[in-house]
């Protein structure tokens, strides 16, 4: 399965009257099929951020979900946050990463008492469930290795906006309203041979731009993959 085929997947679960359990079942059995494949292996990396990582939206912006791709450089980690109360599905496409999930023990206004639960290391097509239920909205993700590392996230409802929970000093949460951002759109480049694209200034290959939150634009090439420019 390629990434087409995922989004056609993950559209056709959103097409059918199918309760929060089949659907994620049917999502996350396409996820797995898809990361498991060697040839989605990415081969580039697009190095284009406003935040801790690089997010791409592999699905368009005017269907009702989103597939999304997600490249963590070394050690990097996001913020505790929740996913809107979508349904969805998270597993890791290269390397490995590491899935905290929290449950809140007690809600006073934005502030929140957080309980961790599990940590799991996403791998070889290993796929976690994103439920409305408190023990699956609320989570984590590290990359805790010295390599680029890359998940995919399947959003049956497209999420624009979420909550990030900063520590606070007492040991407490702050629940921080936040925006959705993508740092480019499209997944072409991400299993093809940017090379061509890379002459004289970095710009994007098969993809594009959210220019407001571009830092930079080029790629650098996965371990085994052919070099470019």
């Amino acid at each position: 399965m390629n990434h087409i085929e995922l989004i056609e997947a993950v559209g056709y679960a959103k097409s059918r009257s199918l309760s929060e359990r089949e659907a994620l079942a049917s999502i996350s059995n396409a996820l797995s099929e898809f990361v498991s494949e060697p040839a989605s292996q990415p081969t580039k990396i697009p190095i284009i951020t406003c935040g801790l990582y690089t997010r791409i939206l592999l699905s368009a912006a005017e269907d009702g979900f989103q597939v999304v791709v997600v490249f963590w450089g070394p050690h990097s980690k996001s913020p505790i946050h929740d996913h809107n109360s979508t349904v969805g599905a998270v597993a890791c496409l290269k390397g490995v990463t590491d899935e905290a999930k929290y449950q809140a023990t007690y809600r006073e206004g934005s502030n929140v008492g957080l309980e961790a639960l599990n940590t799991v290391r996403l791998a070889h097509g290993l796929v976690t469930p994103i439920l409305p239920d408190e023990q699956t909205q609320l989570h984590d993700m590290a990359n805790n290795t010295s390599e680029w590392t890359a998940t995919v996230h399947v959003y049956l409802t497209p999420i624009h906006h979420f909550h990030t929970y900063q520590p606070q000093p007492d040991g407490s949460f702050e629940m921080q309203p936040t925006e959705l951002w993508f740092d480019g759109q499209g997944g072409s480049h991400l299993w093809t041979d940017a090379a061509e694209a890379l002459g004289g200034s970095p710009q994007l290959h098969g993809i594009e731009p959210a220019a407001a939150h571009i830092v930079i634009g080029a790629f650098i090439d996965l371990p085994g993959a052919p070099a470019s420019r």
